[in-house]
């Protein structure tokens, strides 16, 4: 608010304004003297965008924390006003209000309708990890969207994170072991345990593999040759489900590109962080390098 006031000689400006002005008070109200103590509420003005409890309740923490007569809260309010409703505040008859509850009860009345509406558990099923979402990109939605829904319990939000995580993923293999331990806590500390991995992942892939724009396809043809290197299997859901145009060949199935396979970018980290891809890597660094400089002295 632009002229919030909490010294007593600008806010006698204020009283003086409010007194030649057609307010809805009694004179009683009017007429009470004021705190020289008193502030006006530091909180945002409402306008009617936003939950009309929401303002109300952050009026009233202020008058109760400091111990703010009925009446000064009565002539203090509208200051926190702006826009349609301050036009409503406006538009109350003369005389009309004698006390707090009264103008909250008419305030709560005007504007409930816009309150924010909570939504149903059921909501938190239709939130699907994407394709291209990272773990942490989802989980961060998940819960962003969760404080929006009432009526929600652990086994709720567990059976929503299951039903949203990527099917194919590791985490979703992970879990699918101990279906029958499965909690929210273990949930959370998997899933903790698998954002780490993916942003290492990321880091390493980026600098050592995407830096040398090596696709992923290219570093998987290496990893394979080593007797370490292990193969998935054919995906877990149902055949009727895969995407019959795309096929990975670490799975050596359809469903998915070989470069968007999540699974193969987590084997591949397990090799990058035991230093097994390190001379590949800078071999073929160095074979982008000895082209690059043959272009060079080609084209000079």
């Amino acid at each position: 608010m632009a002229f919030l006031i909490e010294n007593g000689e600008n806010w006698s400006a204020t009283e003086d304004l409010m007194q030649h002005t057609n307010l809805p008070f009694t004179d009683r109200v009017m007429r009470f003297p004021m705190p020289s103590s008193f502030k006006v509420p530091r909180i945002g003005e409402y306008d009617r965008s936003g939950d009309p409890s929401d303002h109300m309740e952050s009026f009233q923490a202020h008058i109760i924390l400091h111990e703010t007569p009925d009446e000064i809260a009565c002539r203090a309010f509208p200051l926190t006003l702006r826009g349609v409703a301050k036009e409503w505040f406006g538009s109350l008859s003369p005389k009309s209000v004698d006390n707090f509850d009264y103008l909250g009860q008419q305030f709560l009345g005007q504007f409930l309708a816009v309150r924010r509406r909570k939504k149903n558990p059921a909501y938190l099923l239709s939130l699907v990890q994407g394709k291209n979402e990272s773990l942490k990109d989802y989980l961060l939605r998940f819960n962003r969207e969760k404080l929006a829904v009432e009526g929600t319990n652990e086994q709720t939000v567990l059976s929503a994170l299951m039903h949203g995580i990527q099917i194919e993923g590791p985490l979703m293999a992970e879990l699918s072991k101990r279906p029958k331990t499965g909690t929210l806590r273990l949930f959370n500390s998997k899933a903790e345990e698998f954002i780490n991995q993916e942003e290492t992942i990321s880091a390493l892939l980026k600098s050592k593999a995407i830096e040398n724009k090596l696709p992923l396809i290219q570093v998987f043809m290496e990893v394979k040759k080593d007797p370490s290197f292990r193969w998935p299997g054919r995906m877990k859901s149902p055949p009727q489900n895969h995407n019959a145009r795309k096929f990975c060949e670490y799975h050596n199935d359809h469903g998915h590109q070989t470069e968007d396979c999540i699974s193969l970018r987590f084997e591949i980290e397990k090799f990058l962080r035991n230093g097994k891809l390190l001379n590949f890597l800078a071999e073929e660094n160095g074979k982008g390098k000895s082209s690059q400089d043959g272009q060079g002295q080609h084209s000079g």
